[in-house]
């Protein structure tokens, strides 16, 4: 429900994505990533690129929202956060994590197994 007093338009949004391997490792960042407003913003950065083992949506922490993550993202960061060289972006998955648990898209008791 919008705000009381918000205004209902849809405000630029931008952020960054982050391409990981499965030990945790960036492979390549994708920057400046515009949302549109539609239901399906198409990226023409990611033609072309490898599929890799994880992608964290909001690299660096830029943009505003609700972002979750993927199952087998999840699988990597749950064996690799140690190794993600960027203390922002382990902030990050920490804090998608947790706003996925709070919204029941992630068992609590899978927590331990990020923070360890």
């Amino acid at each position: 429900m919008p705000c009381k007093y918000g205004e209902e338009i849809c405000r630029f949004q931008a952020f960054n994505i982050g391409l990981y391997d499965k030990d945790g490792k960036l492979v390549e960042k994708v920057e400046n990533v515009a949302l549109d407003k539609t239901e399906v913003t198409k990226i023409p950065a990611m033609n072309g690129k490898p599929a890799t083992a994880a992608v964290l949506l909001n690299c660096d922490d830029w943009g505003f929202g609700h972002f979750i993550l993927d199952d087998e993202t999840i699988k990597v960061f749950e064996q690799s956060l140690g190794n993600v060289a960027s203390k922002i972006d382990r902030a990050v998955i920490i804090g998608q994590v947790t706003a996925m648990m709070k919204q029941i898209e992630f068992p609590a008791t899978k927590l331990p197994q990020f923070l360890k």
